[in-house]
């Protein structure tokens, strides 16, 4: 199994959700896209919660990582 592809594979998919994050982005900060209370807080639950995932997904790799170079020392 090649890792490093499939590492390059995740991070250009986080790549590409962060510039479709963008478009929304620009519609909260003009404050053109007539978007409500209601929907500015949900996005900002969604991404809290996104936030806590991809701190704790890349804290689990490093993780790994240290263990790994721990054990071939």
């Amino acid at each position: 199994m090649d890792y490093l592809q499939k590492a390059k594979d995740a991070l250009a998919l986080i790549k590409r959700g962060r510039e479709a994050l963008g478009g929304i982005m620009d519609a909260v900060k003009d404050g053109k896209a007539g978007i409500d209370a209601d929907t500015i807080g949900e996005i900002d639950g969604l991404l809290e919660q996104e936030r806590i995932e991809n701190r704790e997904t890349n804290a689990a790799i490093t993780d790994a990582i240290a263990d790994f170079r721990a054990r071939q020392g």
